[in-house]
């Protein structure tokens, strides 16, 4: 029987295609760590100034004081001035030292004890000028000891006026050397930015790979969404946590790239609804949310292009509350019972979006908290790293299983066609089969075949004077022949009763081979003695080629009619 087992193959290209991506990251991680540690990632120490006092100004008149590194957020037009004392004698330290400092959303000015300008960026100043609608993390690295200057033992002043809502809160410096400046955003994260890297690495490929894959099967995969998923989230967290700036200097690059992935999120969480919920009110939901978030999406890249009074940042809110409202719809319709299935991809991704729904929460919380009430007291909590690599394991292996289940209703539907096309006696193809495949055989307008109907000869008599064993043993001696002569070279069956058919494509030389086959077979079960009588059938034989085509089932009815004349003169023959 020539039913394809599709369902094998795609299990062991399964297989296959999960060892590969598992090896691939293991490789890619091991190797990214082996290269991180040959050019000493990790910084030689640092010391962190931990010891400063600032001065905030805000748009309402305000002035506030503190003598810690945490202050109040600044919003657009608000500005703080901080001082601090580089320690006395740190070159000693550190033979090149460099005052490193991260900010975020801020112009910049940095101040000698003399008051000599030192560093400036994204001021209004000619000499110092960005965009003016340019948000996101920057770095300042200053040397501490040069040829023309020594700033050891100096009060240092960095102002900064912020020039988009919910900007810094803080002031986090550290004094490295000159060499180490790179690394302090991994430093100690060596593992988590290598994870990352590579999950973001993975989840791209895999996206492509999806997108070309339903491109060319012309059905949406859902791998784009999930993959897209990970790979947006993952994109933001490095991002949100300055890591990017270890791969790219150019501080603008790094900002489009952190604001992009997390608005991308909200596209591709809708997208991974739409694939999700296949049918259905939900359905329907979910593809006006995509439209709303591909929407929200173009306008703030247009915004981002053309506007230089609205910042990037203003979208931040509204932006974090519908993501948060995209996983808590998420989150509700999978659990209603229509898809409160017990597949086991649909309970892991129920387990999965509810973690992600807390894990999102609590991002919004302390975003809320930080930027919106001004309380830095949890700002060192994000969970962007972690949530990153927990959603690449929920997706990855919601994925996997998804398609384990697939591959599984394929096996399961073929063993039911297997059932309905198999002769249960014989265990050859059944007519239905035989039906269906000369159905396809005539769509694709074969014309060149031979068609060969056979009908065992004294299986009454079998049945009557040796029992219906007997009958059957010998029904299934001939299954053996048909089998023999005709797999690989056509279609066949059992018919019904002690009647076969065959259908040959091709010449006529091949179909006649196919025949004398047939023939061959039938001596030899003589010659072997393996019935106490003699075997012998009937068979009528018609042909269609391209100068006589012949309809298929027409073939069958003439066949049948030549087998029963020859039929008759094998019974003349033998009285």
């Amino acid at each position: 029987m020539e039913l394809v087992n599709a369902s094998a193959r795609n299990t062991r290209r399964l297989v296959k295609a999960t060892i590969t991506v598992l090896v691939t990251v293991v490789v890619f991680f091991f190797a990214s760590k082996a290269l991180m540690d040959y050019f000493g990632v990790k910084c030689h120490g640092k010391y962190k100034i931990d010891r400063c006092y600032v001065v905030s100004h805000y748009t309402n008149g305000i002035t506030r004081y503190s003598s810690n590194s945490r202050f109040e957020t600044l919003n657009k037009g608000d500005s703080a001035t901080i001082s601090f004392t580089i320690p006395q004698g740190i070159y000693a330290i550190f033979p090149d030292p460099v005052l490193r400092f991260d900010y975020y959303n801020c112009a910049v000015k940095v101040y000698d004890e003399s008051g000599k300008l030192i560093f400036a960026n994204g001021w209004k100043d000619p000499a110092y000028t960005i965009p003016e609608n340019f948000t996101g993390n920057c770095t300042c690295s200053i040397p501490l000891f040069t040829n023309s200057y020594n700033l050891s033992g100096q009060r240092i002043k960095v102002c900064m006026e912020s020039i988009a809502n919910n900007s810094v809160s803080r002031f986090e410096g550290y004094i490295v050397r000159s060499l180490d400046s790179w690394k302090v955003p991994i430093d100690g994260k060596q593992v988590m930015f290598v994870l990352l890297t590579a999950i973001v690495v993975i989840s791209g490929l895999l996206a492509l790979y999806s997108i070309v894959k339903s491109i060319a099967n012309r059905e949406l995969d859902m791998g784009i969404s999930i993959f897209l998923t990970v790979f947006c989230f993952t994109m933001w967290s490095l991002g949100s946590q300055r890591m990017i700036g270890v791969l790219i200097q150019d501080v603008d690059i790094c900002a489009k790239i952190e604001y992009y992935s997390l608005y991308a999120l909200s596209v591709s969480i809708a997208l991974f609804g739409l694939s999700f919920f296949r049918q259905g009110l939900f359905r329907k939901i979910w593809g006006i949310i995509l439209a709303v978030a591909s929407c929200f999406f173009v306008a703030v890249c247009c915004v981002r292009i053309c506007s230089k009074s609205i910042s990037i940042q203003d979208f931040m809110i509204p932006l974090t509350l519908f993501i948060f409202a995209e996983v808590t719809f998420f989150a509700v319709g999978a659990n209603v019972d229509k898809y409160k299935n017990k597949a086991v991809s649909t309970v892991i991704i129920r387990c999965g979006v509810l973690i992600m729904a807390i894990l999102v929460l609590l991002e919004i919380g302390r975003y809320l908290m930080v930027f919106v009430l001004g309380d830095t007291a949890i700002s060192d909590f994000a969970s962007g790293s972690y949530a990153a690599v927990i959603l690449t394991a929920i997706m990855m292996t919601y994925y996997i299983i998804l398609i384990l289940e697939a591959q599984t209703t394929i096996v399961e539907r073929q063993k039911l066609e297997e059932i309905a096309y198999t002769d249960t006696l014989t265990g050859i193809p059944n007519r239905t089969y035989f039906n269906r495949r000369l159905d396809d055989m005539s769509s694709e307008e074969q014309k060149e075949y031979t068609m060969i109907f056979m009908d065992l000869n004294n299986l009454k008599k079998t049945n009557d004077e040796f029992g219906h064993e007997m009958g059957d043993k010998l029904i299934k001696a001939a299954a053996g022949c048909m089998t023999k002569a005709f797999e690989g070279k056509g279609i066949y069956c059992r018919w019904g009763g002690d009647e076969f058919v065959a259908f040959v494509p091709g010449s006529e030389e091949t179909g006649a081979g196919c025949i004398d086959v047939l023939r061959n077979s039938l001596d030899e079960i003589n010659s072997t003695k393996e019935f106490i009588f003699d075997i012998s059938a009937a068979i009528g034989e018609v042909r269609s080629d391209e100068n006589a085509p012949v309809d298929p089932n027409s073939a069958i009815r003439e066949a049948d009619v030549r087998m029963y004349e020859i039929k008759k003169q094998m019974k003349a023959e033998m009285t």
